[in-house]
């Protein structure tokens, strides 16, 4: 009966293996071998993580060390689909879909299973999707994350739940005045230095988001509401110091900022409005200033 379901495994167009919990791979079958290039007697006894296959995705990450699907399978029991790209035994890489799926025994995941095949179109349409995705949730002026990434950012993110953090909102003086003074095309290399400023200006871990507009907002992982104050002095101090010119004419930036801590188990939505608020009360007292609260 084995050397049956073996064989109708072996037929299958798709390749296939089987690894046990060690991630040691126990079955590999003739598909395989022709997508890959891989023997079946090259490849069984052998651990997945020790990288014959080498799989990276779409954006150039190794996956084997570091978000390996099958791996993710065996510790949560879900099917994960993905695609990706293997190193076939030439040496070139080859596009693959995959999908993983666990293996039962008494109620007890034993391993998993990985079914994969070159189904180039559907590669190719996964990749324009991604790459879509990207362009989508990115501000095509500066380079930083937009408010559809923002509002994504929010509904998957759960660590707000464990992690402490402040939220700076932010909003350029003026600058109705350069676009209307100087124009657009001008007004836009300013909103370009001030993204940078922002970006340079907190740590790698925080997060910061062209809002909208001339306004950006910052997320800012800190459990001491008292630094996250200090980055946003920081900021207005970098982009007051900002020496952009029109032609010759220097043109003064200023930029006002209202800090807020994100309470334990709050909507980030509601910290983000809090800030806005306390950036206003910069604006209607004075401009080029920080106001903050817990």
């Amino acid at each position: 009966m084995k050397n049956f379901y073996e064989n109708i495994l072996h037929n299958l167009y798709d390749g296939l293996y089987f690894v046990d919990r060690r991630r040691k791979i126990t079955f590999w079958n003739k598909a395989a071998e022709e997508i890959t290039g891989y023997s079946q007697e090259e490849v069984e006894g052998h651990f997945c993580f020790d990288n014959i296959l080498d799989h990276v995705d779409l954006q150039g990450n190794h996956m084997c060390n570091s978000g390996c699907p099958l791996h993710a399978t065996m510790e949560d029991g879900q099917s994960r689909e993905a695609a990706v790209y293997l190193r076939h035994k030439n040496g070139y890489r080859k596009a693959v879909s995959v999908k993983t799926m666990p293996m039962y025994e008494n109620g007890e995941i034993i391993g998993a299973i990985e079914i994969f095949n070159d189904n180039v179109d559907l590669f190719k349409t996964l990749q324009e999707l991604s790459n879509y995705k990207a362009k989508a949730f990115t501000d095509q002026l500066t380079g930083l994350p937009n408010r559809h990434y923002l509002e994504e950012y929010i509904s998957t993110s759960k660590f707000f739940k464990n992690m402490k953090a402040s939220i700076i909102f932010m909003d350029i003086d003026n600058f109705k005045f350069v676009n209307d003074t100087y124009g657009h095309p001008y007004g836009d290399e300013v909103l370009i230095e001030v993204g940078r400023v922002i970006r340079t200006n907190i740590k790698r871990s925080d997060e910061v988001f062209r809002y909208g507009g001339e306004e950006f907002m910052a997320v800012i992982f800190d459990d001491n509401f008292d630094n996250a104050v200090k980055v946003a002095e920081r900021i207005r101090i970098a982009v007051e110091n900002l020496k952009m010119k029109y032609e010759d004419t220097p043109t003064p930036l200023t930029i006002s900022l209202g800090v807020t801590m994100v309470e334990e188990n709050e909507d980030l939505m509601e910290a983000i409005e809090r800030s806005d608020k306390y950036m206003y009360n910069s604006k209607v007292t004075g401009k080029n200033k920080v106001t903050s609260k817990l």
